[in-house]
């Protein structure tokens, strides 16, 4: 029997959304989070616990850059101090201030971000710095030194004013200038414009950040990847996972012939930052009809023997089927549903 690990980052939402979705229909979460055995430590941060699940190995308190990791190959350039994250995102205005909306429902293909490259690549060609789609919503800067500007990470930045977060440091006015001058650009972009017409949101600015150490995949156990995400599955790639499949596709999350497994799904994240608990409970929804459903029925069935579920809030939660007196003894204890696990959130 195999495992199976699941990192979803906002699965278990906020304590806000507990009584929204009180009473509503979740039977294979419930399922998955009344049969968790062991509530253990994890890295609080997607990125960080990602590179972890894949074999990065960093010191306590010490950030690996995502950027060095998926630039280097391309790039060539073994100096993580000179590589950043540029990611397109969309802003909305609100009274004075610049909200972060994110990268929900832009779903940039490859011929948009390429547009969106040569149009701003005469600013990035002043800068000295070099830039590469590693997917449509996933650029990296290769910078000719040191930025000498300290940057929040998108995630931290999400439903925020970003005049909060921009770059400070010594060289912080620099970096502001630029992402202004980006923001005119993509302002004037055709890209935009034909994106418009559709009724499709913009890409009005990028975000920069994703600062750490160098840091290395070592060979990780892992004999399949499940996951949507462009950026997830290139980094799984390079960590040596050769079976790569797509719920989207058509693929299910349950590998029957591998006996490590790993899920990846980003989908629900940004909505939990912003609090946006309609867009949540949506998204929501298509996962526990796509992947949970599939996972509660696998560990019925006795196809997984185990799932760790990280929903990237500190926790990692243990789940296995409850068979035998282990399932007898349980039965006189008081159930503890999906919801009940929400309500426990920040």
């Amino acid at each position: 029997m195999s495992s199976l690990s699941l990192l979803v980052p906002g699965l278990v939402g906020r304590s806000s959304f507990a009584s929204a979705i009180k009473g509503a229909n979740f039977p294979a979460l419930d399922r998955l989070f009344n049969s968790v055995v062991e509530i253990t430590p994890a890295v609080p941060q997607f990125e960080q616990q990602l590179i972890r699940l894949l074999g990065g190995q960093q010191k306590p308190g010490v950030s690996a850059s995502l950027a060095y990791l998926l630039g280097k190959r391309h790039f060539a350039v073994d100096d993580a101090t000179r590589y950043l994250l540029a990611s397109p995102v969309h802003l909305q205005a609100d009274s004075g201030r610049l909200l972060m909306h994110g990268q929900d429902s832009l779903n940039i293909d490859f011929d948009e971000a390429q547009q969106y490259l040569n149009e701003l690549s005469i600013i990035f060609d002043d800068g000295g710095m070099k830039v590469h789609a590693v997917s449509p919503d996933c650029w990296v800067l290769c910078l000719p030194e040191p930025p000498g500007a300290r940057f929040s990470d998108l995630s931290a930045v999400i439903g925020q004013d970003i005049h909060d977060f921009m770059p400070d440091g010594d060289n912080a006015m620099a970096w502001r200038s630029v992402i202004n001058e980006v923001q005119m650009q993509l302002h004037l972009s055709p890209v935009n414009s034909k994106r418009q017409a559709k009724g499709l949101k913009v890409v009005n600015s990028l975000w920069i950040g994703g600062v750490g150490d160098a840091v290395e995949l070592n060979k990780t156990s892992w004999n399949s990847l499940c996951s949507d995400n462009a950026m997830v599955r290139t980094l799984a790639s390079q960590a040596g996972i050769n079976k790569l499949a797509s719920v989207t596709a058509g693929d299910s999350v349950i590998d029957v012939d591998n006996d490590y497994q790993l899920g990846v799904f980003t989908e629900l994240a940004e909505s939990v930052a912003r609090e946006d608990l309609g867009h949540w409970y949506d998204v929501l929804q298509n996962f526990h009809d796509t992947v949970a459903q599939a996972v509660a029925d696998a560990l019925q069935q006795g196809d997984l023997k185990e799932v760790q579920i990280y929903p990237v809030n500190g926790h990692c939660y243990r789940v296995r089927s409850k068979r035998g007196l282990a399932g007898i003894i349980d039965g006189f204890r008081k159930k503890r549903d999906f919801n009940d696990y929400v309500s426990k959130q920040k």
